[in-house]
C-alpha cells in the first residue's frame, strides 16, 4: 500500500544477488516498479562472494534478464 500511496517516493531499490540470474519474481517486480512510475535502482548484493573477473559477466546477465540498457541502473 505504501508504494502506491506515497507522494514523496521517487525510486524503489531492488536487491538482487549478483551470483544469480534474476528469476521470474525478480523480473516481475522490476517491471512492476517501472509500470508504477518509479525509477528502479537495482542493487547487486554479495559482490564480495565472486571473483572480480566474473563481476562484469554477472552484471551483464542481470541486465539482460531485466532488459536494462542503461549501465548506470545497477549499483553494487
Amino acid at each position: 500500500k505504501y508504494l502506491k500511496t506515497s507522494g514523496a517516493l521517487k525510486s524503489v531499490f531492488l536487491l538482487l544477488d549478483i551470483r544469480r540470474i534474476p528469476n521470474e519474481d525478480d523480473i516481475q517486480m522490476y517491471k512492476w516498479i517501472e509500470a508504477s512510475g518509479f525509477e528502479p535502482v537495482v542493487i547487486a548484493t554479495k559482490a564480495d562472494k565472486i571473483n572480480r573477473s566474473k563481476e562484469k559477466a554477472s552484471l551483464d546477465g542481470i541486465r539482460k534478464a531485466l532488459g536494462i540498457i542503461d549501465d548506470g541502473r545497477i549499483d553494487r
